[in-house]
């Protein structure tokens, strides 16, 4: 039996398999990986404090 929507999250090293495919338009896999968080994810953070505020408010980082 095949469980719908299941995460396949294989580690398979040097390939990059994310857990659950991209289907919509806002979603982006950014191609580089950063040791420290962008600054204007940070800032972004600190500056809301609910989910909602900091969904409305996230920067463009493409």
């Amino acid at each position: 039996m095949k469980i719908v929507n299941s995460p396949s999250a294989h580690f398979t090293p040097p390939q990059e398999r994310l857990a659950f495919a991209i289907k919509e338009p806002e979603e982006k896999d950014l191609p580089d990986i950063w040791v420290e968080p962008m600054p204007m994810i940070v800032a972004t953070l600190e500056q809301y404090s609910t989910v909602t505020e900091v969904y409305e408010n996230l920067p463009d980082v493409v």
